[in-house]
Parts: C-alpha cells; structure tokens; sequence
C-alpha cells in the first residue's frame, strides 16, 4: 500500500471510546415551587455522593422540548401541567432518546401505569419524601453506571469531532467519505461502512442498502422499499430488505 494512502487511512479513521459524561438533569413542572424544593434535594444528594451533576429547570413543556437536544441522563416530569402533559412530553422524548431516564413525578398516583408505555424508570408522589427521592437517585446513578456510552471520535477537515453513538441517525457513504447524520448536523470524514460496522453497536445498527447505515432506534417506519427516520426517507434495497427488517424487528 502507497505510504501517503495508509497515512491518510490512520489520520482520517475513527475510532471508539466509552464515556460517561456529567449527571445531566431536567426538571420540568409547572409548580415554581415543586421545581425548587426538588432542585434542593437534588443538590444536597449529588453533594453528598460527590458526584459532577448540571440541574436545567422548565416550567412549560413546550419550553422543554423546544431545548431538547438528547444529551440528558435524567429527566423528572410532572403529568399533569397546562399545554402538554408529562405523558405526551415523554413520548416525544423517546422518538429522539431511547437511553434517557424518566422519572414522573405527580400527586396523581392513578398514572403511574401509564409509566410503563415510555419505560419510566420510577413514579414518584408529590409531596417528594427525600428518603424516597435519594432510594431513586441511587437506582438511576447504578442504571447509568452499568451503561457504556460509546463515543465515536472522527477527523474532520475542522479538526476531531467526537459523536455518540446514539444521536447518529445514519451514516451515508460517498466514495471514500463517510457522512455522520445527527439529530441536528451532519460531519464527514474518510473511511468506509464495511469498518464503521465493525465500530458501532451491530445491534442497533443495519445497512439498509450499500449506502446507508441507519441506527434503528431512528426508524419510525418501514414501507415497501422505503424507511422512514425522523429526518429522512431512505431506500432499502431488496438484498438487505430481509436482515434490514429482522434486526429492525429484534430491535423493537
């Protein structure tokens, strides 16, 4: 192999780390009041427990969902509040975020099963115990602490781009580029699908045709030849269409 080829191959690859990044958390109620005496006693147990946290507080869901861009570990939803409910609110997190804890938090104990539908992590009854909160808290520190969040580092023209693994919505190749589309951008750097697969997670990623490798976490559909992700239609061709749909099947 041409040495300047193999040195482009090394400068322009990507490559996988695990990461846990800092607690970060939303609080979204619309009782000014609820929000801060649980801020109070989120405070106080990450102090405790020496752990790096970032509290974000919303009074309005469309508020909420209008900042949501798929980088928290932990959110606390009222249900009942004026506009959108913490229900809705949830379902539309779980179209973009499948790893977000959710944790309801409500003086209407009937809704708890509810809970079920978007995969809350807990139910919790206004007015908060701190003892119940903190037995929470400990539950979602050991859920996260059990997880890997796979980061893939690429080089870009504009220099190292690290990307996790599950605000990749596809990846598309040109040539000999590959182009990582996200939730909100798109960053592209030299490699090819045959390596990036061997990379990501195999079961949650799947070729839906030569082209494209799609996180399947992303699709809301599958019509004919055709898949449909929250920001794109892609074509399946017929010789991936069988493993294509199968992994898509599992995957759910």
């Amino acid at each position: 192999m041409n040495f300047a080829v193999f040195y482009l191959k090394i400068l322009f690859s990507f490559c996988l780390i695990y990461n846990i990044s800092m607690f970060k958390i939303a609080l979204v109620d619309d009782s000014l009041e609820a929000l801060d005496q649980l801020e109070l006693f989120l405070v106080k147990f990450f102090v405790e427990k020496n752990v790096q946290y970032e509290i974000n507080k919303f009074s309005h869901g469309f508020n909420f969902l209008d900042s949501l861009k798929n980088d928290y570990q932990l959110v606390f939803l009222d249900i009942d509040m004026p506009g959108i409910n913490g229900l809705d609110i949830a379902r539309k997190i779980r179209k973009v975020d499948t790893n977000v804890l959710i944790v309801f938090v409500t003086n209407m104990a009937g809704c708890a099963i509810n809970g079920y539908e978007v995969a809350a992590t807990d139910f919790l009854v206004k007015p908060i115990k701190k003892e119940q909160l903190y037995f929470c808290l400990n539950r979602c520190l050991e859920k996260l602490a059990n997880t890997h969040y796979k980061k893939i580092t690429i080089k870009t023209s504009d220099g190292y781009i690290a990307l996790m693994e599950d605000k990749i919505v596809y990846v598309e190749v040109r040539l000999h580029s590959l182009i990582f589309h996200t939730i909100d951008s798109s960053h592209e750097c030299y490699g090819s699908l045959k390596d990036l697969e061997n990379v990501l997670s195999q079961n949650k990623f799947s070729r839906c045709n030569s082209c494209y490798l799609v996180n399947l976490n992303y699709v809301e559909s599958i019509n004919g030849d055709t898949c449909k992700l929250i920001n794109a239609e892609l074509p399946i061709s017929r010789s991936k269409k069988k493993v294509f749909i199968e992994k898509f099947m599992k995957n759910i």
